[in-house]
């Protein structure tokens, strides 16, 4: 549903937030707990569950993670060229390199 999208790119926000704050435990524990209570509904197919698991790959980049950032950077392009197709230009941004 549309107020899940939204709870869920709200969520990647607030991780992003505690991510700017260095406190990378937290921004893990919310974007997993956000991404497990997705998984197998209509959302993890949503562009909202690409931000999620685009703002984990940075989480794990951050912790010096690399292959689950890798993981979770593909996941997020995988979805996102699904849900807004390959050439959208959001759908793009996905493909960035992880912020350092």
């Amino acid at each position: 549903s549309a107020q899940s999208n939204i709870s869920v790119r709200l969520k990647s926000l607030q991780a992003r937030v505690l991510m700017e704050r260095k406190m990378h435990a937290e921004a893990e524990a919310i974007l997993l707990e956000t991404v497990k209570s997705i998984e197998g509904t209509a959302n993890s197919k949503d562009v909202s569950a690409a931000y999620c698991y685009r703002a984990l790959a940075q989480c794990y980049h951050h912790q010096n993670k690399p292959d689950k950032a890798v993981k979770s950077k593909e996941k997020s392009i995988a979805i996102a060229t699904a849900a807004l197709g390959a050439n959208d230009p959001e759908a793009m941004l996905f493909k960035d390199p992880l912020a350092s």
